[in-house]
């Protein structure tokens, strides 16, 4: 779980720096990962203030991502897509109290379009770093290094180790009086 953790937490930390890009492209000032920072801070921190949730979210998405399952950048940009398509109607109760939104910063989101692309490409692209991530981890941590069984596919290495074995086998009879 923890892995599934890390890689949706790492994913999250580059979705906020191309966050920007999706801005810029879909023409739009809503950016997916500004949601939760204007709430706690706002101001010269709210910068980071976006980080850490924005992180903090995608590390809980990742674990329950691992938790259940998935394993492949299919499979996270589906749940990443379905979780964007699921919570979009969530954004009318944070518009009556997000602070972007009272100050005009943002347009009604609820059904702007240019919003809801952004904001699923957005989790596209994160849904795939984070399949990416979690199979990438996977094949790391299930991979064993110079192990016994690897050894023994070697022929020449088998034939020394079975030397070996001998020699060692001959030494303990001698010790042992045999």
């Amino acid at each position: 779980m923890v892995r599934g953790g890390i890689a949706g937490s790492l994913a999250a930390g580059v979705w906020n720096a191309y966050d920007p890009l999706l801005k810029r492209v879909f023409r739009t000032p809503y950016a997916d990962s500004e949601v939760l920072g204007p709430l706690i801070t706002e101001g010269r921190y709210e910068w980071l203030a976006n980080l850490g949730t924005h992180m903090a979210g995608g590390f809980a998405f990742g674990a329950l991502f691992e938790r259940l399952g998935g394993r492949t950048a299919r499979q996270g940009v589906a749940a990443a897509v379905a979780e964007n398509t699921m919570l979009w109607p969530a954004l009318a109760v944070i518009e009556r109290v997000h602070p972007k939104r009272k100050r005009g910063d943002w347009p009604p989101l609820l059904f702007d379009g240019r919003a809801f692309a952004a904001a699923t490409a957005g989790h596209a692209l994160f849904g795939a770093l984070l399949g990416l991530g979690v199979s990438a981890a996977g094949r790391t941590a299930t991979r064993r290094p110079w192990t016994k069984s690897r050894q023994s596919r070697s022929p020449a290495l088998r034939a020394t180790l079975a030397a070996a074995s001998r020699k060692r086998s001959r030494r303990a009879a001698t010790r042992f009086g045999r």
